[in-house]
C-alpha cells in the first residue's frame, strides 16, 4: 500500500484568518482612540474659545450698562431730543479684549427714548474682530 502524503491546509488558514481578524480589531481599536484623543482637544480649545467670548461678552454688557447710566444722566438734565444727542457723542465705539488676537467691537448710537421705559441706544454692530494680523509660516516650501 502507497502512503498518500496530503497536507493538511485547513488548520493553517484558520490560523492566518484569525491572526489577520484580530490584527485588524486592534488596528481599528487604535485609530478610534486616536480619533477620541483628537475630538477631546478640539472640544477642550472650543470650550476655551466659547469661554473667553463669553467672558467678553459680560464685560462688554457691563460697559453698556455704564453707558446705559450715562445716558440716562444725560437724557433727565436735557431740555428737547436735540440737545440729548448733542449732549451724546453721535457715535460710539466700545472695544473688549477677547484674547492675544481677537477684540469684541460695539458701536452704539444713542437714541432718544419715547418714554422712559425704551433705549437710550441703539447697538448698531457687534462684532468679533482681528487686532493682530496672524503670522505665516513661510518656512516650508509648499510650492516651488
Amino acid at each position: 500500500m502507497k502512503r498518500r502524503n496530503t497536507i493538511n491546509i485547513n488548520l493553517g488558514i484558520s490560523s492566518i484568518l484569525l491572526i489577520f481578524f484580530v490584527l485588524s480589531l486592534v488596528s481599528f481599536a487604535v485609530l478610534s482612540l486616536s480619533s477620541a484623543l483628537n475630538d477631546y482637544k478640539l472640544t477642550s480649545k472650543t470650550i476655551t474659545k466659547n469661554l473667553t467670548y463669553y467672558d467678553a461678552c459680560n464685560e462688554m454688557q457691563g460697559l453698556l450698562e455704564d453707558l446705559d447710566k450715562e445716558y440716562m444722566e444725560i437724557y433727565v438734565y436735557s431740555s428737547s431730543d436735540d440737545a440729548y444727542i448733542t449732549s451724546c457723542s453721535k457715535h460710539t465705539q466700545l472695544s473688549v479684549p477677547v484674547n492675544d488676537t481677537q477684540a469684541l467691537i460695539v458701536d452704539v448710537e444713542p437714541v432718544y427714548p419715547k418714554n422712559e421705559t425704551d433705549h437710550l441706544y441703539r447697538i448698531v454692530s457687534w462684532k468679533l474682530t482681528q487686532v493682530v494680523e496672524p503670522q505665516i509660516d513661510f518656512t516650508i516650501p509648499v510650492f516651488k
